[in-house]
């Protein structure tokens, strides 16, 4: 059971390093660079233009999803970044106590 979650958390490390390095990575910040320049473009579309007709209603609730959907990209890596890191801190702690109760159970033997 130790081995299985030793396992697992080695993984989850390997997979927050390997996320880590991709934010730092030249092309995950051009990337983002273009993701932002995209969403302040369409957001000043929808705050300066006003709409004519009511078919033009459509038109700005689909720029407005593209919107959430460009944010949803630029605030992804981060977001799985935190989880992890929260899993994997929770599972560090599940094993120091489980070996703390280990050793309690030894010195009682």
């Amino acid at each position: 059971m130790e081995e299985t979650s030793t396992r697992g958390l080695r993984e989850l490390q390997e997979e927050a390093f390997s996320l880590s390095a991709l934010s730092e990575h030249r092309g995950w910040k051009r990337l983002l660079e273009h993701l932002n320049g995209q969403v302040t473009r369409r957001q000043k579309d929808l705050i300066l233009k006003p709409l004519r007709a009511m078919d033009e209603v459509l038109e700005e609730q689909y720029a407005k999803g593209e919107c959430a959907g460009l944010l949803l990209a630029i605030g992804i890596l981060p977001t799985l970044l935190e989880d992890l890191r929260t899993t994997i801190t929770q599972l560090e702690e599940e094993e120091a106590n489980a070996r703390s109760e280990r050793n309690a159970n030894q010195q009682q033997s």
